[in-house]
């Protein structure tokens, strides 16, 4: 059995409503914005791009599917996984409301999730085990003409490894880049500074 957490996410059902409303006017390859994506897709190694979005919710559950809570509209955009854990994200068009879906299974085990897309063009290409490939989607917000913003805030997209209830959230490698560059820049700073002192 799934254990699921939820939180209320209004900008995110906004972006998915103009996603499906928008289909045939979109460039299938505009990343959608996410950080809980274990998984590239295509030639172009991208994070979530829209067309892969719309073959995997036309092939039905797990992607599309009723909600937990409303029994409204729910579309899953991003999945992945670690040893013994994966999850599936979702978001509810109805009721605003983003659910992460923990299950049994690995990162490989999610690899399932992702076979409507197996033989086209958004084929999953590469997977990270213990990270993620975020996008903050903002070509894609930019052409829908809604606000750019981080759009999945307050909801929490990791699995728990042991049996702590604490979540720990999949490590986000732009993010860790960027923090390496500015220890390294602050060091180099310090050294610096610490050598003019000697002299």
């Amino acid at each position: 059995m799934a254990r699921i957490t939820e939180a209320p996410n209004p900008e995110l059902a906004a972006v998915v409503r103009a996603v499906i409303a928008h289909r045939a006017n979109l460039d299938p390859w505009l990343e959608f914005p996410q950080n809980s994506s274990c998984f590239l897709f295509g030639a172009r190694k991208l994070p979530v791009p829209i067309g892969a979005l719309y073959l995997l919710w036309d092939s039905g559950p797990p992607w599309r599917k009723q909600c937990h809570r409303c029994g409204g509209d729910l579309r899953a955009y991003s999945c992945g996984g670690l040893l013994n854990r994966m999850w599936l994200s979702t978001v509810c068009v109805d009721c605003e409301r983003c659910f992460t879906e923990l299950h049994d299974g690995s990162l490989g085990s999610a690899v399932f999730w992702l076979r409507p897309l197996k033989g086209t063009e958004f084929f999953m290409s590469s997977g990270s085990f213990g990270g993620s490939y975020s996008s903050e989607g903002e070509l894609l917000l930019k052409a829908l003409e809604l606000p750019c913003r981080a759009t999945e805030s307050g909801v929490s997209y990791s699995v728990q490894t042991s049996d702590s209830e604490t979540p720990q959230r999949p490590v986000n490698r732009r993010a860790r880049g960027r923090r390496r560059a500015s220890t390294r820049k602050a060091r180099t700073s310090s050294s610096g500074s610490e050598g003019r002192r000697r002299r």
